[in-house]
């Protein structure tokens, strides 16, 4: 692995997520190239992309057909504003996401990842009640231990500490409610409690027993 590219990387890039303070004792990876769910570095080590370069390779790396699909729009349109302008992939792709929910979604807005696509429903929602005449609701209600992007109204329904504390006083508040997670449960029930409940489907009362 060539050490100069190392060295260089980290007197010139700052990595996201990473102690740059210790990144010299544990150096990113130099990769070359990537095939399927293989990475592989410059001396042809080759690394299982287990996380999907955060989950946006869902379908490997140089994908023949992605990448015929990228090149043929390269040549004919690379990009153009849709304020104000549209073009038929965009098109085509929102009519598709449309029928894929019977035509409940009605629009799509595109955005370009997915801490940005959070902020953007943060502020629709807020718009959508402040057009209804509404604009004092205001207050998100998110998960706990939920992640949504490290953007700061992303940040604001987020419940992962290490990438939200330091953020902490720039964050509006938002509250914060328990997982729909049958495994949290296991703690405070006992397993036959939790079939029961089940089988019989939402409990009639308020307590915690069926």
């Amino acid at each position: 692995m060539s050490a100069s590219l190392v060295a260089r990387s980290l007197a010139s890039v700052w990595h996201p997520c990473t102690q740059m303070q210790r990144a010299a004792q544990v150096p990113p990876l130099a990769i070359t190239r990537g095939q399927g769910v293989w990475l592989f570095d410059e001396d042809g080590k080759r690394y299982f992309d287990t996380i999907s370069s955060w989950w946006v390779n869902l379908f490997g790396h140089a994908d023949a057909r992605i990448n015929a699909a990228i090149k043929d729009q390269l040549d004919t349109l690379p990009h153009v504003m849709l304020a104000g302008c549209t073009h038929a992939p965009a098109v085509e792709l929102a009519e598709r996401l449309s029928a894929l929910t019977g035509g409940v979604l009605g629009h799509c807005f595109f955005a370009s990842d997915g801490a940005s696509a959070v902020e953007i429903a943060l502020k629709m929602a807020f718009h959508h009640w402040r057009n209804r005449g509404l604009p004092e609701k205001r207050e998100f209600v998110c998960l706990r231990q939920g992640y949504h992007g490290e953007t700061l109204g992303a940040l604001a329904v987020t419940d992962v500490q290490i990438f939200r504390d330091a953020y902490d006083p720039l964050l509006m508040r938002s509250h914060q409610v328990m997982s729909p997670d049958a495994r949290q449960a296991l703690r405070a029930w006992p397993c036959t409690t939790l079939a029961i409940c089940a089988r019989r489907g939402p409990c009639a009362t308020s307590t915690r027993c069926c």
